[in-house]
């Protein structure tokens, strides 16, 4: 592949366009590119493919996190690595929800995989209720529709 890069376009309508390395992280954009016959190497001019259920400001995110890791492949225990770390603890909870949703959709494994580690720590041995604060959910369930759910489920 040449240093062209893939446009797309994301749900705020802004026209990005992807580097190579977020490519090769990506199983859903490489088959995209092989479907649709994207050469890399001619001069025509390729169309931006829309990626209409995410932001661009979590598909710069998800640059940034390939960019990094772009000479090589993340650390077998993915979690505790200091620059993920720091990368995750910068983002807002709702912020960390997309990026699990746009990892799985662009099949970024090991993205979603430390997003999930980093929220599933972040959860766990909580309450409901806790977990409901911490990842930005009203509780919108009366007494009544409480008790049903337990009856529910009991």
């Amino acid at each position: 592949m040449s240093l062209q890069k893939l446009p797309i376009t994301t749900s705020d309508n802004v026209q990005i366009e992807i580097d190579q390395f977020v490519i090769k992280k990506s199983c859903l954009l490489q088959q995209m590119i092989a479907d649709l016959c994207i050469d890399f190497e001619s001069n025509e001019t390729i169309d931006a493919l829309p990626l209409q259920n995410h932001s661009s400001q979590i598909m710069q995110l998800v640059s940034n996190y390939c960019a990094h890791y772009s000479d090589r492949e993340p650390e077998a225990n993915v979690d505790d690595t200091q620059w993920n770390n720091q990368f995750l603890d910068a983002q807002s909870p709702a912020t960390l929800l997309e990026l699990i949703s746009v990892a799985n959709f662009l099949d970024i494994k090991a993205l979603r995989t430390i997003v999930c580690l980093y929220v599933g720590k972040a959860i766990n041995g909580r309450s409901p209720e806790d977990i409901g604060i911490i990842l930005g959910y009203d509780n919108d369930f009366s007494e009544e529709d409480k008790k049903m759910v337990c009856l529910i489920n009991a």
